[in-house]
């Protein structure tokens, strides 16, 4: 049996706290499979934090069309969750949060990059974002997520790739969603980039495949493609541990900013067309 993983990141904000929900399942070469959920939330005077919970493979099913998914105890749709993790009062965890209508992506975020042969991991991307309400209860807190907005991604392979950056970003005007990892091609690697960005209603979508560019330096990241030019800079600060897949094992060790500043400044013939600076989720690995 090929190893393999799937799971779905299910984020929410409302301010600058923002709490992220990631159910899933994976099994190495032997085909041994473990479910699992993992919790992370940034932005919180006292929540901020990681967790990783196990949960036997019988106790998971996932429906992908239409959204469906049940992780011992806990559920999840597209018209919203059920959490329910165990523990004692200090560490127990649960949430109930109901969601508006989605903005899906006009088409498949990777587009021809999907097709890749070897390709380790394949992106996509379920809402850029939407409407949120209900609660959140960690312990003795409680986070009141109505007015706020969610995004939703998933991804599905065999590993992560070797390296990548990955940011999602609300701002006052627009929401951003840009992404960029090495992909295998004909025994070589080269770095496929893909993102969009969305202001009331109008998808801007930058990709490899559509002739975009990416540049980083540091923190700063910038994408050319025709007449566009995207300038991104982030401040991650500190970053919380989440578990990653490597040939169908969740024992890579990555870190995650779920809540950081992020400004960002698109450009169309040379001139400024839309700016802001909003609140991010960011992640980087390897020298990419």
């Amino acid at each position: 049996m090929k190893p393999y993983f799937k799971g779905y990141y299910f984020k929410h904000r409302i301010g600058a706290t923002v709490f992220a929900v990631i159910p899933g399942v994976a099994a190495d070469e032997n085909g041994k499979p473990e479910a699992f959920i993992q919790t992370i939330i940034g932005g919180h005077p006292t929540l901020s934090g990681s967790r990783y919970v196990r949960f036997p493979a019988s106790e998971c099913v996932f429906h992908d069309k239409p959204l469906a998914i049940r992780v011992g105890g806990s559920f999840f749709t597209e018209k919203g969750l059920r959490l329910r993790l165990p523990g004692r009062q200090a560490s127990g965890m649960t949430a109930d949060l109901r969601y508006g209508r989605f903005t899906p992506p006009s088409y498949d975020i990777m587009g021809p990059l999907a097709h890749i042969p070897g390709l380790e991991c394949r992106h996509g991307v379920q809402s850029l974002h939407h409407p949120v309400r209900g609660l959140l209860r960690a312990g003795e807190e409680t986070v009141d997520f109505t007015g706020g907005e969610g995004y939703l991604e998933s991804d599905r392979g065999r590993s992560f790739p070797r390296a990548w950056f990955w940011l999602q970003a609300a701002f006052p005007d627009f929401h951003l969603m840009l992404a960029a990892a090495e992909l295998p091609l004909l025994g070589t690697r080269f770095r496929g980039a893909v993102g969009i960005l969305d202001a009331a209603g109008e998808q801007i979508r930058f990709a490899t495949y559509l002739g975009a560019r990416l540049s980083a330096e540091g923190r700063r990241f910038t994408v050319t493609q025709g007449r566009y030019r995207l300038e991104v800079t982030v401040s991650p600060g500190t970053g919380q541990k989440l578990a990653a897949p490597m040939m169908g094992k969740m024992d890579r060790m990555i870190t995650e900013a779920p809540s950081c500043p992020v400004a960002a400044r698109l450009y169309y013939k040379g001139e400024r067309i839309l700016s802001g600076e909003g609140v991010g989720s960011f992640e980087r690995m390897g020298n990419l």
